[in-house]
């Protein structure tokens, strides 16, 4: 804030107080005193002289100062509304971390080259989404709230990156209905969008959940990461067939994790089991996202 005000020994001195600070900066103050050479009677005359030459550049150059330390306050996010966001980000990073986060924390967009999806974040250039698409995700606000963090996380990505998306319900159904390689990675563009929000409006919701060959696919395109969605209890052998085919022969002759897979249980209290193993055992992380209280 900046506050002028009346200061000096005979109340004729002219005082500026900036300050740009918040509560996640120091305080800094800078206080200027400036004492007025106008003699006493000539503040008591009926008539108000003229500001000199000299009193006008002084004014001039507090207005300047306050100006700028305001728009360095502004640049550096210091106001007084950050105080509060701040806070509520790190309630929603902790409600995320003990799997009671009421809704999907945005992505950061500070962490580097990679994606980010329901705020688990994934480096590479190549990602794979595969997304439960069985009847139950019609419930609640599953599916609309899936799309939503799937066009993020998409939009999220640079322009040299790309996706794949493959949903499954009792099968897998790679997008655009086309297995690689005739279907192929695409780039994060407006046109890349309007293809998937088209092909995933036609889906079928039915069957089980059941995404074991959706992994097979995704396995195949080798992509630097899959993140994996479900709202339900797996139904199939997902978790024994990444244990023979998602691992490599390390120069030590050890069996390591060939593609990290990141899983979210969405909007369901069943179902955390088989998706915590599936992170666990490869190199991945869990997050249970569940729904605002009421809805």
């Amino acid at each position: 804030f900046v506050l002028i005000g009346v200061g000096g020994k005979n109340g004729s001195g002219i005082s500026l107080l900036v300050d740009s600070s918040d509560d996640s900066l120091e305080a800094e103050m800078t206080q200027l005193d400036l004492s007025s050479s106008m003699k006493s009677e000539a503040a008591q005359e009926t008539q108000p002289e003229t500001p000199t030459v000299e009193a006008q550049a002084v004014l001039s150059e507090l207005t300047s100062i306050a100006s700028s330390a305001a728009d360095l306050a502004n640049d550096r996010g210091d106001l007084v509304a950050s105080g509060p966001s701040a806070t509520g980000a790190e309630a929603a990073a902790a409600a995320l971390a003990s799997g009671s986060m009421s809704e999907s924390p945005s992505s950061s967009g500070d962490q580097g080259y990679g994606a980010s999806f329901f705020g688990t974040y994934a480096p590479g250039q190549r990602f794979v989404f595969v997304i439960d698409s069985s009847s139950s995700m019609l419930q609640g606000t599953r599916w609309p709230t899936l799309r939503r963090e799937l066009t993020r996380a998409i939009r999220g990505l640079s322009p040299d990156q790309e996706f794949f998306v493959i949903s499954f319900d009792i099968g897998a159904h790679p997008m655009f209905n086309k297995l690689p390689p005739v279907g192929k990675f695409l780039p994060p563009t407006d046109e890349s969008l309007y293809r998937l929000n088209k092909w995933l409006n036609g889906i079928q919701h039915q069957g089980s959940t059941c995404p074991a060959s959706s992994i097979g696919i995704a396995l195949r395109l080798k992509p630097d990461a899959i993140f994996l969605l479900s709202d339900g209890e797996i139904q199939d052998t997902t978790i024994q067939e990444l244990r023979l085919h998602n691992r490599t022969e390390s120069q030590q002759s050890k069996r390591k994790v060939a593609i990290p897979i990141h899983t979210v249980l969405l909007h369901s209290p069943i179902g955390a089991g088989p998706l915590k193993t599936i992170a666990d055992e490869n190199d991945g992380v869990f997050t249970p996202v569940s729904q605002f209280a009421g809805r």
